[in-house]
Protein backbone atom coordinates (compact mmCIF):
# COMPACT_ATOMS: atom_id res chain seq x y z
CA UNK A 1 0.00 0.00 0.00
CA UNK A 2 2.54 2.25 0.77
CA UNK A 3 4.32 1.52 -2.63
CA UNK A 4 1.08 2.32 -3.99
CA UNK A 5 0.79 5.81 -2.41
CA UNK A 6 4.07 6.83 -4.38
CA UNK A 7 2.23 7.01 -7.66
CA UNK A 8 1.20 10.13 -9.21
CA UNK A 9 -2.56 10.13 -10.13
CA UNK A 10 -1.71 10.10 -13.48
CA UNK A 11 0.50 6.72 -13.07
CA UNK A 12 -2.42 5.36 -11.47
CA UNK A 13 -4.94 5.64 -14.07
CA UNK A 14 -2.23 4.39 -16.27
CA UNK A 15 -1.89 1.35 -14.63
CA UNK A 16 -6.06 0.73 -13.59
CA UNK A 17 -6.72 1.49 -17.50
CA UNK A 18 -3.72 -1.20 -18.57
CA UNK A 19 -4.73 -3.99 -16.53
CA UNK A 20 -8.50 -3.82 -16.60
CA UNK A 21 -8.36 -4.14 -20.22
CA UNK A 22 -5.99 -7.30 -20.13
CA UNK A 23 -8.07 -8.82 -17.54
CA UNK A 24 -11.30 -8.33 -19.97
CA UNK A 25 -8.68 -9.95 -22.73
CA UNK A 26 -7.60 -12.59 -20.67
CA UNK A 27 -11.43 -13.61 -19.85
CA UNK A 28 -12.33 -13.15 -23.63
CA UNK A 29 -9.66 -15.74 -24.02
CA UNK A 30 -10.43 -18.41 -22.19
CA UNK A 31 -13.70 -18.54 -23.04
CA UNK A 32 -12.63 -18.51 -27.07
CA UNK A 33 -9.92 -21.48 -26.33
CA UNK A 34 -13.66 -23.25 -23.87
CA UNK A 35 -15.81 -22.57 -26.70
CA UNK A 36 -13.51 -23.52 -29.48
CA UNK A 37 -12.78 -26.70 -28.00
CA UNK A 38 -16.54 -27.95 -28.19
CA UNK A 39 -16.71 -26.67 -31.67
CA UNK A 40 -13.62 -26.91 -33.26
CA UNK A 41 -14.41 -25.78 -37.22
CA UNK A 42 -13.66 -22.72 -39.25
CA UNK A 43 -17.60 -21.72 -39.10
CA UNK A 44 -17.29 -21.16 -35.43
CA UNK A 45 -14.87 -19.49 -35.09
CA UNK A 46 -15.84 -16.93 -37.35
CA UNK A 47 -18.96 -16.65 -35.57
CA UNK A 48 -16.89 -15.78 -32.39
CA UNK A 49 -14.62 -13.41 -33.65
CA UNK A 50 -17.94 -11.53 -35.03
CA UNK A 51 -19.51 -12.00 -32.00
CA UNK A 52 -16.30 -11.01 -29.95
CA UNK A 53 -15.15 -7.74 -31.81
CA UNK A 54 -17.36 -5.68 -29.74
CA UNK A 55 -15.94 -6.55 -26.97
CA UNK A 56 -12.29 -6.43 -27.91
CA UNK A 57 -12.73 -2.96 -29.35
CA UNK A 58 -14.17 -2.17 -26.03
CA UNK A 59 -11.81 -3.31 -24.10
CA UNK A 60 -8.87 -1.39 -26.22
CA UNK A 61 -11.27 1.75 -26.45
CA UNK A 62 -11.13 1.64 -22.65
CA UNK A 63 -7.58 1.38 -22.53
CA UNK A 64 -7.12 4.39 -24.73
CA UNK A 65 -9.29 6.88 -23.07
CA UNK A 66 -7.19 5.80 -19.74
CA UNK A 67 -4.18 6.43 -21.42
CA UNK A 68 -5.37 9.83 -22.66
CA UNK A 69 -7.24 11.07 -19.73
CA UNK A 70 -3.61 9.97 -17.68
CA UNK A 71 -2.03 12.70 -20.05
CA UNK A 72 -4.56 14.97 -19.63
CA UNK A 73 -4.07 14.75 -15.88
CA UNK A 74 -0.20 14.67 -16.15
CA UNK A 75 -0.20 17.88 -18.03
CA UNK A 76 -2.75 19.61 -15.64
CA UNK A 77 -0.59 18.49 -12.46
CA UNK A 78 1.89 19.74 -13.98
CA UNK A 79 1.02 23.21 -14.93
CA UNK A 80 -0.29 22.92 -11.02
CA UNK A 81 2.74 22.51 -9.92
CA UNK A 82 4.71 25.80 -12.43
CA UNK A 83 1.79 27.68 -10.96
CA UNK A 84 2.32 27.02 -7.99
CA UNK A 85 6.06 27.31 -7.56
CA UNK A 86 5.56 30.84 -9.11
CA UNK A 87 2.99 31.87 -6.73
CA UNK A 88 6.10 30.68 -4.03
CA UNK A 89 8.65 32.65 -5.83
CA UNK A 90 6.51 36.02 -5.91
CA UNK A 91 5.06 35.41 -2.21
CA UNK A 92 8.53 35.09 -1.31
CA UNK A 93 9.80 38.32 -3.04
CA UNK A 94 6.88 40.66 -1.62
CA UNK A 95 7.32 39.09 1.58
CA UNK A 96 10.94 39.87 1.20
CA UNK A 97 9.90 44.05 0.98
CA UNK A 98 6.75 43.61 4.07
CA UNK A 99 9.34 44.81 6.63
CA UNK A 100 9.93 48.44 4.40
CA UNK A 101 6.54 48.09 4.03
CA UNK A 102 5.59 48.15 7.63
CA UNK A 103 8.23 50.44 8.56
CA UNK A 104 7.32 53.23 6.30
CA UNK A 105 3.33 52.55 7.62
CA UNK A 106 4.98 53.05 11.30
CA UNK A 107 6.21 56.07 10.09
CA UNK A 108 3.64 57.67 8.12
CA UNK A 109 1.21 56.80 11.77
CA UNK A 110 3.75 58.33 13.74
CA UNK A 111 3.54 61.58 11.24
CA UNK A 112 -0.06 61.92 11.52
CA UNK A 113 -0.21 61.45 15.23
CA UNK A 114 2.11 63.99 15.48
CA UNK A 115 0.42 66.09 13.44
CA UNK A 116 -2.91 65.52 15.17
CA UNK A 117 -0.71 66.46 18.31
CA UNK A 118 -1.01 69.92 17.67
CA UNK A 119 -4.64 70.37 18.50
CA UNK A 120 -3.95 69.18 22.10
CA UNK A 121 -4.88 70.46 24.54
CA UNK A 122 -6.32 73.15 24.76
CA UNK A 123 -8.10 72.78 21.17
CA UNK A 124 -6.23 75.51 18.74
CA UNK A 125 -8.54 77.56 17.06
CA UNK A 126 -7.85 80.43 14.52
CA UNK A 127 -6.31 80.68 11.33
CA UNK A 128 -2.85 79.83 12.72
CA UNK A 129 -3.70 76.75 13.57
CA UNK A 130 -5.77 76.14 10.67
CA UNK A 131 -2.79 76.38 8.24
CA UNK A 132 0.05 74.03 10.55
CA UNK A 133 -2.45 70.96 10.38
CA UNK A 134 -1.09 69.05 7.70
CA UNK A 135 -0.82 65.56 6.97
CA UNK A 136 2.14 63.50 5.40
CA UNK A 137 0.89 61.56 2.10
CA UNK A 138 0.07 57.81 2.27
CA UNK A 139 2.17 56.25 -0.37
CA UNK A 140 -0.39 54.71 -3.24
CA UNK A 141 3.03 52.17 -3.80
CA UNK A 142 2.18 50.93 0.07
CA UNK A 143 -1.14 50.06 -0.45
CA UNK A 144 -0.22 47.75 -3.58
CA UNK A 145 2.52 46.21 -2.21
CA UNK A 146 0.30 44.97 0.74
CA UNK A 147 -2.77 44.48 -1.59
CA UNK A 148 -0.56 42.07 -3.57
CA UNK A 149 0.68 40.41 -0.47
CA UNK A 150 -2.99 39.44 0.32
CA UNK A 151 -3.33 38.14 -3.07
CA UNK A 152 -0.58 35.90 -2.63
CA UNK A 153 0.12 34.88 0.70
CA UNK A 154 -2.09 32.27 2.72
CA UNK A 155 -5.86 33.09 4.40
CA UNK A 156 -4.64 33.14 7.60
CA UNK A 157 -1.47 35.16 6.92
CA UNK A 158 -2.91 37.76 4.48
CA UNK A 159 -6.05 38.52 6.86
CA UNK A 160 -4.11 40.20 9.11
CA UNK A 161 -3.00 42.17 6.69
CA UNK A 162 -6.91 42.73 5.47
CA UNK A 163 -7.40 44.22 9.10
CA UNK A 164 -4.75 46.36 8.53
CA UNK A 165 -5.72 48.05 5.54
CA UNK A 166 -9.48 48.21 6.73
CA UNK A 167 -7.94 49.88 9.36
CA UNK A 168 -5.37 52.49 7.18
CA UNK A 169 -9.06 53.10 5.13
CA UNK A 170 -11.16 53.93 7.97
CA UNK A 171 -8.60 56.56 9.53
CA UNK A 172 -7.98 58.36 6.07
CA UNK A 173 -11.63 58.97 5.86
CA UNK A 174 -11.59 60.61 9.18
CA UNK A 175 -8.59 62.03 8.65
CA UNK A 176 -9.75 63.92 5.28
CA UNK A 177 -12.87 65.52 7.21
CA UNK A 178 -10.94 66.37 9.96
CA UNK A 179 -7.98 67.96 7.69
CA UNK A 180 -11.21 70.07 5.86
CA UNK A 181 -13.08 71.08 9.17
CA UNK A 182 -9.75 72.32 10.72
CA UNK A 183 -9.59 74.38 7.42
CA UNK A 184 -12.96 75.90 7.89
CA UNK A 185 -13.93 74.05 5.01
CA UNK A 186 -16.42 71.41 6.36
CA UNK A 187 -18.32 72.22 9.48
CA UNK A 188 -17.26 73.08 12.91
CA UNK A 189 -13.76 72.46 14.48
CA UNK A 190 -12.88 69.03 15.40
CA UNK A 191 -13.45 68.03 19.21
CA UNK A 192 -11.04 67.00 21.74
CA UNK A 193 -12.50 63.74 21.82
CA UNK A 194 -12.65 63.20 18.09
CA UNK A 195 -8.62 64.30 17.89
CA UNK A 196 -7.62 62.05 20.93
CA UNK A 197 -9.24 58.86 19.09
CA UNK A 198 -7.69 60.15 16.21
CA UNK A 199 -4.39 59.96 18.12
CA UNK A 200 -5.55 56.71 19.59
CA UNK A 201 -6.21 54.91 15.94
CA UNK A 202 -2.71 55.64 14.08
CA UNK A 203 -1.02 54.77 17.72
CA UNK A 204 -3.43 51.07 16.72
CA UNK A 205 -1.99 50.92 13.49
CA UNK A 206 1.35 51.64 14.66
CA UNK A 207 1.12 49.24 17.39
CA UNK A 208 -0.65 46.55 14.39
CA UNK A 209 2.84 46.85 12.79
CA UNK A 210 4.96 46.47 15.49
CA UNK A 211 2.73 43.03 16.08
CA UNK A 212 3.76 42.14 11.86
CA UNK A 213 7.27 42.97 12.17
CA UNK A 214 8.67 39.39 13.46
CA UNK A 215 6.28 37.50 11.06
CA UNK A 216 7.53 40.03 8.05
CA UNK A 217 10.85 39.34 9.17
CA UNK A 218 10.01 35.39 8.99
CA UNK A 219 11.43 35.74 12.62
CA UNK A 220 7.86 33.84 13.71
CA UNK A 221 4.62 32.63 12.00
CA UNK A 222 1.40 34.43 12.17
CA UNK A 223 -0.12 32.76 14.67
CA UNK A 224 -2.13 35.18 16.44
CA UNK A 225 -1.70 39.28 15.13
CA UNK A 226 -4.22 40.98 17.71
CA UNK A 227 -2.78 43.92 19.48
CA UNK A 228 -3.85 45.31 23.17
CA UNK A 229 -4.34 48.42 25.37
CA UNK A 230 -0.77 48.21 26.63
CA UNK A 231 0.86 48.00 23.10
CA UNK A 232 -1.31 50.79 21.92
CA UNK A 233 -0.39 53.01 24.81
CA UNK A 234 3.87 52.09 24.01
CA UNK A 235 3.30 53.05 20.37
CA UNK A 236 1.56 56.31 21.72
CA UNK A 237 4.97 56.59 24.35
CA UNK A 238 7.31 56.03 20.99
CA UNK A 239 6.07 57.86 19.07
CA UNK A 240 6.50 60.65 21.60
CA UNK A 241 3.20 62.63 21.92
CA UNK A 242 3.80 64.81 24.90
CA UNK A 243 -0.06 64.05 26.29
CA UNK A 244 0.77 60.62 25.71
CA UNK A 245 -0.15 59.91 30.22
CA UNK A 246 -3.39 62.30 29.41
CA UNK A 247 -6.18 60.66 31.16
CA UNK A 248 -8.96 60.86 28.66
CA UNK A 249 -6.27 59.44 25.99
CA UNK A 250 -5.65 56.71 28.48
CA UNK A 251 -8.90 55.84 28.93
CA UNK A 252 -10.28 55.61 25.35
CA UNK A 253 -7.42 53.06 24.62
CA UNK A 254 -7.97 51.20 27.57
CA UNK A 255 -11.95 51.01 26.99
CA UNK A 256 -11.32 50.00 23.21
CA UNK A 257 -11.97 46.51 21.72
CA UNK A 258 -8.57 46.77 19.61
CA UNK A 259 -8.95 42.37 18.75
CA UNK A 260 -12.05 43.58 16.84
CA UNK A 261 -12.03 44.74 13.38
CA UNK A 262 -15.00 47.30 13.67
CA UNK A 263 -13.53 49.04 16.92
CA UNK A 264 -14.70 52.89 16.95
Amino acid sequence: MSAWKKFSDATKVVIFASVLPIIMLGIFLGLFIKSMLRNPSISHLITLLFLWQTEVAAAFAFAAAGIGAAVILHQTQEQQNADQRQRKRTANAIRASLPLVLSELSDYEASCAKSLEILLPPLVTGRVAQQTLHFPSLSVGLVSQITEWIAVSEEAEGEAFVHLLHRLQIQQARLRDMSARALGKNGTMPTNHEVIKAIMAASAIHARCGRLFPFARRAQTLADASISSQQVKDSVFLIGISNAFDPQLEKLIDITPFETVDFP
